[in-house]
């Protein structure tokens, strides 16, 4: 008679446990197409609209705007940037995007070095060769990206 109790008293103990969120059904796995999509739009979200306000604010500099005033304005869009990398890496995605978001998240890796590195240039970043290669880095930044959307079953990025 006792060791029938025991035997239940496992079967409720194991059963709190996988309730609870304790047991295997809690071991996480990698997401779905459909909510790995989801929750890259979260988390590429916040980006965007850092990125916008840095454009709106780095079309006012000119040459006399001071490393001080390019550091504070690039700040935001490095805390930003460095939450979307974390984002990036720390997800459990689906196998066929992970390639994909690795490369993404290394262009997040360059684009912040360039960032942190903009105001030891001074008002170089104002010049013809910076810009372009500025340019260059956000295409292919914009080609990763529209390759792990592709991957999540999303719509590219839009011009």
């Amino acid at each position: 008679m006792r060791k029938a109790g025991g035997t239940l008293g496992l079967a409720a103990l194991t059963a709190a446990l996988l309730i609870s969120g304790c047991g295997p059904a809690a071991i996480p796995g990698p997401l779905s197409i459909h909510a790995a999509g989801r929750a890259y739009l979260k988390d590429v979200a916040p980006d965007n609209q850092a990125y916008a306000a840095f454009y709106k604010l780095a079309n006012t500099w000119t040459a006399s705007t001071t490393a001080a005033q390019i550091q504070a304005g690039i700040a935001p869009l490095i805390a930003a940037d460095e939450r979307f990398q974390a984002a990036l890496t720390d997800t459990d995605w689906p196998a066929s995007a992970r390639a994909d978001i690795r490369r993404l998240a290394a262009s997040v890796a360059t684009e912040i070095a360039d960032l942190e590195n903009m105001p030891n240039a001074g008002t170089e970043f104002l010049s013809v060769e910076w810009q372009q290669s500025w340019n260059q880095a956000g295409a292919t930044f914009t080609l990763r990206a529209d390759m792990v959307r592709h991957d999540l079953a999303l719509p590219p990025v839009k011009p």
